[in-house]
C-alpha cells in the first residue's frame, strides 16, 4: 500500500484496502496512516471522513501519529474546520499537528486564521523550518511583503533558525509578484548560500510579469551557467522577448535551445 502512494496509485490503495477486509484481516493503526496519506493525495474528504469512522471504531482516534495524519488530511482537503476539530480535542500536539492546521488554513489564503495559529504555536511549542516556509507562503498568496520579511528575521533573531533556499525562494517569489526587484537583488546577493535554478526561474516569471528586460537578461545568464543543458530558462527568456517585441532575440534563444539543451521541460 505504501509503494502504492510513492508511485501514485492511490485508487489501488483503497483495493487493497478492500481485499484486507473481505479476508478478514487484521488493520492497525500504521494501515489507516497510509490510508488517510492516500485521501489527501487524492483530495478526497468523503473518503477521509470514511476512514476517520474506521478509526474511531477501532479506537485509534487516540494515537498521536493518527492525529497528526487526520488533522493533514482535513487540511489538505480544504476542510479546516475539521481539521481544527480533531485538533482541539487532543492534547500535546507535535509541531508537525500545528503545521498540519497552518497548512490548512494557508491553503485557504486566510491569513488572519493562519497568524492566530502561528500565535498559539508559540505558546505551547517552538516552531520548525516547516513552520516557516507555511506563514511565509501564506504571507506570499496574500502579497504581504512587510509581513513576510518580518517572519524571515525572527526566524534566527527569535528562533536560532537558519532560512535555507526554499524560505528565501518564497521571499523572493513574494517580492517579484510586487515587482520589487531592488530588494530581490539584495536578497539574492547577501543570502548564506547560492541561489539554485528554482530562484532564478521564479525570478525570470517575475520578470515576464514586469516586463523587466535588463534584469531577466541577467537572471537568464546566471540559470543556464547553473544548468546549461535545462530548457525552462531559454522558454522563458524567449517568451520574455517575444512580449516586449523583440522576435529576432527571441529566435535567437529558441536556436540556443535547440542546440544546448539535452530534454525539453
Amino acid at each position: 500500500m505504501h509503494c502504492c502512494i510513492d508511485h501514485g496509485n492511490n485508487e489501488q490503495v483503497f483495493d487493497l484496502y478492500h481485499k484486507m477486509q473481505d479476508d478478514c484481516m487484521c488493520v492497525n493503526d500504521y494501515i489507516f496512516v497510509v490510508l488517510l496519506k492516500a485521501c489527501s493525495k487524492m483530495h478526497s474528504l468523503e473518503r477521509g471522513f470514511n476512514m476517520h469512522y474506521e478509526i474511531c471504531k477501532e479506537g485509534y482516534e487516540i494515537n498521536p501519529y493518527i492525529v497528526n495524519t487526520l488533522v493533514n488530511m482535513y487540511g489538505h482537503c480544504g476542510a479546516v474546520e475539521e481539521a481544527l476539530d480533531v485538533f482541539d480535542c487532543h492534547g500535546n500536539h507535535d509541531v508537525v499537528a500545528w503545521n498540519a492546521c497552518i497548512s490548512g488554513y494557508a491553503g485557504e489564503g486566510n491569513m488572519q486564521e493562519v497568524v492566530i495559529m502561528f500565535e498559539r504555536l508559540k505558546e505551547h511549542i517552538k516552531p520548525n523550518e516547516v513552520t516557516f516556509i507555511l506563514v511565509l507562503s501564506a504571507c506570499s498568496h496574500c502579497g504581504l511583503v512587510t509581513k513576510g520579511l518580518e517572519y524571515l528575521e525572527s526566524m534566527s533573531k527569535n528562533y536560532g533558525l537558519h532560512p535555507n533556499l526554499k524560505h528565501y525562494g518564497v521571499m523572493i517569489d513574494l517580492l517579484g509578484r510586487r515587482g520589487d526587484f531592488k530588494r530581490i537583488v539584495n536578497m539574492v546577493k547577501t543570502m548564506p548560500m547560492q541561489a539554485d535554478l528554482t530562484i532564478w526561474l521564479s525570478l525570470l516569471d517575475s520578470c515576464d510579469l514586469h516586463g523587466n528586460i535588463k534584469l531577466a537578461e541577467e537572471v537568464f545568464h546566471h540559470a543556464v551557467s547553473l544548468e546549461p543543458n535545462h530548457a525552462t530558462p531559454y522558454v522563458l527568456m524567449s517568451k520574455i522577448y517575444t512580449n516586449a517585441g523583440l522576435k529576432e532575440c527571441s529566435a535567437m534563444v529558441d536556436y540556443l535551445r535547440q542546440h544546448t539543451c539535452a530534454y525539453e521541460t
